[in-house]
C-alpha cells in the first residue's frame, strides 16, 4: 500500500505536508494512467459518488466537495456513479487519510494513504488526490515523476519508524490553485419560512396559527470551512416573524366569544446539530411573542369587543430536513410561558377563557434558503 507518513517531530511537519501533496499528485496521476477509460466513455462530466467519512473536527462533506471542485469541474455527483471512498481518521496526535479508487469489477481498489498533523491539512491533500483520480488533466495532464527516496534523518532527531527528509523535495512544476472558497469572504445565509401550528398557550383549548419568518444564519458558510475553529454545533442564528391565528369560537352561557391572536416573534438559536451529510439539523431555540389578543362577544345585550396586550416567552426544538438544493421542510415543538394571562369572563363572572401557566405548540414548516 503506497503511503506517506509525517514525523511527529515538529521540525519536519511542514516538510511532510509538501511531500504528501507532491506524492499524491504523482501517485494519483500514475493510478489513472494505469486505468485508461473505456473507449467512448464521457470524460468531461463523469458521474462520481464520494463516500466521505470524517470526524467532527474535520471539514464537512460540503466543504470537502467544494475543495475538489476547485481543482476540477469535470464531474457530476451521482449515487450510481464511480465510487471513491475518503476516510479521515484521527490516530494519537496525527490524522490518517485514506482514498480508495476502484479499478474494476474484480480488481482490488487502489489505495492512497496520507498522514498529517491535523485534519485540515490531510483533507486538503485528499481533495487534490480525489481531483486527480477523477480528472488526470486537472494539473497539466501528465503524471508527475516518482519522488526520490527521502534522505536519512537529520542528526539529533529521534527515529520514529516512518520516512523522514532532511530537506523539502523539489516542488512539482505546476502547483494546484488555492480553492476559490478560501479567498472569498464568507456570506451569511438567509432562510424564508412558512409555518402552520397548533398552540395551547393563548386561549382555552387549541388555537390554529399560521406564521412566516426570516432567519439570518451568519456563520453557515464559515462553519463549513476547514478553517472554522469553534465546535461545529456552535452556530448562532436569529429570526424575526409574524403569527396570525384562525378565529376561535368559545361558547359559554349562550354567549359566543370569538378570539383572534396576532403577534410578532423573535427567535434566537445558539446552536445546531447536523447530520454528517448536513441534510438533517436539530436546532434548539429561545423565542418570545409580543402582540394583541382580541375577543369579540355576541349573543348578549352587553356584548362588546376587547383587545389586550399579549406577551410570552419560551423554548423550542426545531428539526429541519433539506431533501435537495435550497428547499427544506421541518417540524417544531415549543414550551411557552404566557406573561400576560388575560382573563375573559361574562358580566356574571363566568369564565370564558384564560391562558394556562404553561402551554405547548406543535408545528410544521417549509422554506427556502438563499
Amino acid at each position: 500500500m503506497p503511503s506517506i507518513e509525517a514525523s511527529p517531530v515538529s521540525t519536519t511537519r511542514r516538510r511532510r505536508a509538501a511531500w504528501a501533496l507532491f506524492a499524491v499528485l504523482a501517485g494519483a496521476s500514475r493510478a489513472e494512467a494505469e486505468e485508461p477509460r473505456a473507449p467512448g466513455a464521457p470524460a468531461e462530466h463523469e458521474r462520481v459518488h464520494i463516500a466521505y467519512d470524517a470526524g467532527d473536527r474535520c471539514p464537512r462533506y460540503e466543504a470537502f466537495v467544494d475543495n475538489v471542485r476547485a481543482y476540477t469541474s469535470r464531474w457530476t455527483p451521482a449515487e450510481g456513479g464511480r465510487r471513491l471512498r475518503v476516510t479521515l481518521e484521527p490516530r494519537d496526535d496525527e490524522v490518517v487519510g485514506t482514498l480508495e479508487v476502484p479499478r474494476g469489477d474484480e480488481a482490488p481498489s487502489a489505495v492512497r494513504e496520507i498522514v498529517g498533523p491535523d485534519c485540515e491539512t490531510v483533507a486538503r491533500a485528499m481533495a487534490v488526490a480525489v481531483a486527480v483520480a477523477i480528472d488526470p488533466r486537472a494539473f497539466g495532464g501528465v503524471g508527475a515523476p516518482e519522488p526520490a527516496a527521502p534522505a536519512p534523518a537529520e542528526a539529533g532527531e529521534a527515529a520514529t519508524g516512518g520516512p523522514r527528509e532532511t530537506g523539502p523535495p523539489s516542488p512539482p512544476e505546476r502547483r494546484p490553485p488555492e480553492p476559490a472558497a478560501s479567498s472569498r469572504r464568507p456570506l451569511p445565509r438567509v432562510a424564508l419560512e412558512a409555518r402552520a401550528e397548533l398552540t395551547s398557550a393563548v386561549v382555552a383549548g387549541l388555537l390554529p396559527v399560521f406564521g412566516v419568518a426570516a432567519e439570518l444564519d451568519p456563520f453557515a458558510e464559515s462553519a463549513a470551512r476547514p478553517s472554522w475553529r469553534a465546535p461545529r454545533w456552535l452556530r448562532p442564528s436569529f429570526a424575526l416573524g409574524l403569527r396570525q391565528s384562525v378565529p376561535r369560537e368559545i361558547t359559554s352561557s349562550a354567549v359566543v366569544t370569538t378570539f383572534t391572536w396576532t403577534s410578532g416573534v423573535a427567535r434566537l438559536c445558539p446552536a445546531r446539530v447536523a447530520s454528517r451529510d448536513g441534510r438533517l439539523e436539530l436546532v434548539p431555540c429561545l423565542e418570545g411573542d409580543a402582540g394583541v389578543l382580541r375577543a369579540d362577544a355576541s349573543g348578549a345585550f352587553d356584548a362588546r369587543r376587547t383587545s389586550n396586550l399579549w406577551l410570552d416567552a419560551g423554548a423550542s426544538a426545531r428539526l429541519a430536513w433539506t431533501p435537495a438544493g435550497r428547499w427544506f421542510a421541518g417540524a417544531a415543538v415549543s414550551a411557552i410561558v404566557p406573561v400576560t394571562r388575560n382573563r375573559f369572563e361574562l358580566t356574571d363572572r363566568t369564565l370564558v377563557s384564560r391562558a394556562p401557566r404553561l402551554g405547548v405548540s406543535f408545528g410544521l414548516s417549509a422554506g427556502v434558503r438563499f
